[in-house]
Parts: structure tokens; sequence; C-alpha cells
């Protein structure tokens, strides 16, 4: 009798434990799968890190060309990133508009996209968007006048990306 007791006993317990052991086969996947996210998020905040002190490195001499057509002479221009993510234009500084806040995200392929919209006393408005890679930017910005037809420019710091 004791021996039986002792069996259904010994029995019990194993089958009370595999609940608990099942369950912690599972929690040792979780972890990996967290692990796996937090180092996207890590290498994702490196590469934004990287972008944004490449880009605050310099200032950016960039060839702008009107869109769609490009026949103009391209305008040079000189384009700033501070810190506090303030972007300057020193061609649109000149004709009265203000630096402006920019946001960064970076890419999968270790492209970066910047964009910003700076705003003239008058009330104009100028988008910015960019991408960069490595020590090669282009982009397009967009001028929309007060009253007036928008004017789109393709640049790039490759000035044989442009059509002469």
């Amino acid at each position: 009798m004791k021996k039986r007791l002792c069996i259904v006993l010994t029995m019990g317990m194993v089958i009370m434990c595999i609940p608990f052991s099942l369950a912690a086969e599972r929690n040792k996947k979780k972890p990996s799968s967290v692990s796996a996210t937090v180092s996207f998020e890590r290498a994702k905040q490196d590469e934004e890190t990287k972008a944004s002190q490449l880009l605050r490195a310099e200032e950016w001499v960039v060839y702008l060309s009107r869109l769609p057509d490009g026949q103009d002479k391209p305008q040079i221009d000189i384009l700033t990133f501070s810190s506090g993510n303030v972007f300057t234009s020193k061609n649109l500084a000149s004709k009265g508009y203000r630096s402006a806040a920019y946001s960064l995200t970076p890419g999968n392929d270790g492209t970066s996209a910047w964009e910003s919209l700076g705003e003239h006393t008058d009330g104009s408005l100028a988008f910015w968007h960019g991408e960069l890679k490595g020590r090669l930017m282009h982009g397009v910005v967009s001028i929309q006048q007060k009253n007036a037809a928008t004017e789109d420019f393709y640049f790039t710091t490759e000035a044989s990306d442009i059509k002469r």
C-alpha cells in the first residue's frame, strides 16, 4: 500500500511539473525575439546617430536644377545641419526664409532620409526632402511662394548629376 501511495504521489508530482517545464521552455524562446528587437532598434539608433553626425560635420554644397526639365543653369546652395536638428539653406536664408527643424529617418540599406519645412517671413514655404548615403546626398525642394505657383528643384552633392 505504501509502495502504491509513493508511486501515485510521484506520478502526480511528475504530471504537475510538466506544465511548468513546458512554460519554461516557451519562455526561453521569448528573450531571443525580444533580444532581436532590441538589437534591431539599437542598430537603427546607431545608423541615425552616424547619419546625424555626418550631416552636422560639414556644410553641404549642393547643386540645384529646376524640375521638370532642368534647362536653367544650376544654382549652388550651401546646406547646414546644426545641433538641435536645425537646418539652414544659405540661398533661402538670404531671401528671407528662416532656419527650420529637420527630421532624420534611417533606412535599412544605409540610406537616411531627412526632411525640413522652412517658412519665409511672408508665409511662403520651402519643403525639403533629401537622402543621404555615405557622403552623397540628393533630393527635392518644393518652394510654394505665397499666392504663386510651386517651384520644384532637384538637388545633389554631385555636380556631374546636374544637366547643364
